[in-house]
């Protein structure tokens, strides 16, 4: 019998060959409207000279909410998600070339801390990557200029989602078999009482669910 095909995020993410998607749990699509809840992300920037917030930045507290210092966690500011509006449609790196991203979810900033004394968080820095292209294709005044600005927002929106570094998909474990292991270990807990497929109070099942909804997907019962 020939084996089942399936989405090719799965193997994206790290599900071996001759295996199969987790049982308790699947992978849809984040719709519009749940974005249309988040704060617009405008600048690359986390800080300005001063070492206060930039506003409508990548650290933003209107966005993001206020760090919360010695606070439990996960906190607000660990929940709140921002969103990018792409200016024009980008392929979506893990689910092929029909499916199209307009609007990009802003792993909170809560999950990738820095100070302004300290370099951005690697996940920062690729959003920052993302904003000036996106700004780029916006300012572009000629066929020539939009193409480069188009083929560097794809880029690093590609680079975002896949890079062996410093990406979203690195951050689920920088192998495939340590994505794999993450993902199954929400497959168990999703089989528990009382599991939320959006959010969760241990540290380890929130930020697998945080991860994946940067990556476009919420998680939902089989």
């Amino acid at each position: 019998m020939a084996r089942p095909t399936f989405d090719p995020h799965w193997a994206l993410l790290g599900m071996p060959p001759d295996t199969y998607p987790p049982a308790r749990y699947r992978l849809a699509p984040i719709s519009a409207d749940a974005l249309a809840d988040c704060v617009e992300v405008q600048e690359g920037r986390e800080y300005d000279d001063d070492g206060e917030f930039f506003a409508r930045g990548l650290a933003c507290p209107r966005i993001f909410d206020r760090p919360e210092p010695g606070a439990r966690r996960p906190t607000e500011r660990d929940r709140r998600f921002g969103r990018i509006t792409l200016r024009t449609p980008v392929a979506h790196p893990l689910r092929g070339p029909l499916d199209a991203l307009r609007q990009l979810p802003v792993l909170p900033a809560g999950l990738r801390p820095s100070t302004p004394e300290t370099a951005p968080h690697p996940l920062t820095a690729r959003y920052a990557a993302v904003l000036h292209a996106n700004h780029a294709l916006a300012a572009a005044d000629c066929p020539n200029a939009f193409r480069e600005a188009y083929t560097a927002l794809r880029a690093s929106i590609d680079a975002l989602f896949l890079s062996p570094e410093g990406s979203l998909r690195s951050a689920l474990g920088a192998t495939p078999e340590q994505r794999w292991a993450r993902l199954l270990r929400l497959d168990e807990r999703a089989a528990g009482p009382g599991f939320d497929p959006v959010w969760a109070d241990d540290e380890d099942t929130h930020l697998t669910l945080a991860l994946l909804a940067a990556l476009g997907f919420v998680v939902v019962a089989r």
